[in-house]
């Protein structure tokens, strides 16, 4: 079985035979809109067909986050500032949000439908 595509550098691989795997302890997130983002976080286990695949990580006594490989990749940072100003108009939200909820009662009535149908 081979490794995740892009390890991090916080993250190296050892092969000890076709489908086992020793991992370093930790990843770190550097996804800065993920939880604990910076923070490196013990892996419990790795999810490599999973879809995202990724890492089950302890982050107290009793509780584990699920990470996507990609929040680990120092790339995933780059690019994602919080802007002091919005780039998107109020009003155009609500009109987003309008069609969704449209949308949502079109399927629903859609699903509805058929339903009665196979009634």
């Amino acid at each position: 079985m081979p490794p995740l595509q892009r390890p991090n550098e916080d993250y190296k691989f050892h092969q000890i035979r076709q489908n086992t795997v020793v991992k370093k302890e930790s990843v770190t997130i550097h996804y800065p809109h993920y939880p604990h983002f910076g923070k490196s976080l013990p892996v419990i286990r790795i999810f490599h067909k999973s879809n995202p695949p990724g890492y089950i990580c302890k982050i107290s006594e009793n509780e584990t986050l699920f990470i996507p490989e990609w929040a680990t990749y120092p790339e995933a940072g780059e690019g994602c500032a919080i802007q002091k100003k919005p780039h998107i108009c109020f009003e155009n939200l609500l009109k987003l949000a309008d069609y969704l909820d449209n949308e949502k009662i079109s399927k629903e009535a859609n699903h509805e439908q058929k339903e009665a149908i196979k009634v």
